[in-house]
């Protein structure tokens, strides 16, 4: 082993992603596999059924309402597309998305490969950070550490380092650029990058790169005919909406969780770059990346910044004193112990949910599942009867409901499903609807708290 590993050395350190982006893709597929039917979250049940709507021929924001941007959507739809048109489908987008973040994170080590040991602790390490950040789920924080990953890379000698920065200024604004078309808060990171530390960096080519990464999906969204949607599903839906502040949520105890396993990586990011210059811009950049964790407190919304966090950290020469050689080791420790206490369970309840809504139903007919329930259209494989799939406090508009009413009254659709317990009110925030359900309808089997409603006459 140890010929071996001299003979490959000098090899494997000019190109480290030979050996680093198999064993990431390794790493990712097994969190996939051991990730089955555990974990299952509402908001990649919203990408799994606009994906499945565009594969039906629709689009997000004109036929699927949805307050994010839509390049999530579309990477979703194009895996499902040759994988599978169902959740294990918009998983598989996750997991190819996260054995690139791997790759990223394990290319450090990999230019070590003297030091098998440093690759063998990462190879632990990071697939354990990546499972209590719910990296696993796909959700546009999934694609989003890619970019922020590969910022991280460029950012090193770009934004931080002397030297000139034209070429690379113009790939952190391309990357920017495409962030902010998976979630709006990576225009917080994204003008930061505009006054990085380091005086040679271009702001021409910067602000050419951005402007560039924005019209690679801007330009294709109005040329389909759904930009006024867009701008008034992502910006302009909230600005008189006096509901929106109900939005903001406080972490539960598995975020806190995941939050102390960020600041540990903020902290070992000022540990392993103590001496660098620009270490306060840099620490404000990550802190920028998790953003919008800030607002609602979910412990997904912090991987793309521990992404970029660890990405930063591997790519160091690792110091040879004891503290410097105990912090994988103890932040690895910290990552197995939170995902033991926090393990995701298995979606057992959601499954037999889906599986009834697909029996009472056939494929081709419209169901409504409320009130926010958008992973039971994703596992059933059924088209929602309204251009408003669920219903949240935060939406529920005058015009949302007025809308759903109407769509539902001009679909008829075959089932209607409803959580009348669910901590989201349906009977505060869809009223109407009860009206159509006891005129047209009639209940057929209850599941716990969600009633099976089958539109009469059938």
């Amino acid at each position: 082993m140890r010929q071996w590993l001299s003979r490959a050395a000098p090899f494997i350190a000019r190109a480290p992603l030979l050996l680093a982006a198999p064993v990431g893709a390794v790493l990712a597929f097994a969190i996939y596999f051991v990730s089955r039917s555990r974990g299952y979250f509402p908001d990649e049940g919203s990408f799994c059924t606009v994906a499945q709507g565009l594969l039906h021929g629709r689009l997000p924001y004109r036929d699927l309402f949805n307050e994010k941007p839509p390049l999530q959507y579309f990477w979703t739809a194009a895996v499902m597309a040759i994988s599978q048109p169902a959740l294990a489908g918009a998983r598989l987008a996750s997991t190819l998305a996260l054995a690139v973040v791997l790759s990223f994170i394990l290319r450090g080590p990999a230019k070590q490969i003297g030091q098998p040991a440093q690759l063998a602790v990462w190879a632990i390490l990071a697939p354990l950070v990546a499972m209590d950040m719910f990296a696993f789920n796909n959700t546009a924080e999934s694609s989003l550490a890619v970019l922020f990953g590969l910022s991280a890379l460029l950012l090193r000698k770009a934004a931080l380092g002397e030297a000139p920065a034209g070429k690379s200024a113009a790939a952190l604004g391309f990357l920017s650029g495409l962030a902010i078309g998976f979630r709006q808060s990576a225009i917080v990171p994204a003008l930061l990058l505009m006054f990085p530390p380091n005086k040679n960096f271009s702001k021409t080519a910067y602000c050419g790169g951005l402007a560039a990464g924005l019209l690679c999906w801007l330009a294709p969204l109005f040329m389909l005919g759904i930009g006024r949607d867009f701008f008034h599903s992502t910006v302009s839906f909230h600005l008189n909406n006096s509901s929106a502040m109900s939005y903001l949520r406080g972490p539960a105890i598995v975020d806190m969780a995941a939050g102390l396993l960020w600041i540990l990586c903020l902290g070992w990011v000022a540990r392993v770059r103590a001496n660098s210059r620009g270490l306060p811009w840099l620490l404000l950049w990550l802190v920028a990346l998790g953003c919008s964790a800030f607002f609602r407190m979910d412990a997904f919304r912090l991987w793309p910044s521990t992404a970029a966090a660890l990405v930063l950290i591997a790519h160091e020469v690792p110091a040879r004193n004891a503290p410097s050689r105990l912090a994988p080791v103890a932040t690895a420790l910290t990552a197995l112990l939170l995902l033991i206490n926090f393990h995701p369970g298995k979606s057992g309840a959601q499954l037999q949910l889906s599986s009834a809504i697909a029996r009472a139903t056939r494929p081709e007919d419209r169901v409504w599942v409320g009130p926010f329930n958008p992973l039971a259209y994703c596992l059933a494989e059924r088209q929602p009867a309204s251009r408003y799939y669920f219903i949240l406090p935060w939406t529920a508009k005058t015009e949302v409901r007025q809308r759903i009413i109407a769509d539902i009254a001009g679909t008829q659709p075959r089932l209607i499903v409803l959580n009348e317990r669910d901590e989201f009110d349906i009977s505060q925030t869809l009223p109407e609807l009860f009206a159509i359900v006891s005129q047209r309808y009639h209940p057929i089997r209850t599941y716990g708290d969600t009633v099976f409603y089958e539109r009469n006459g059938l």
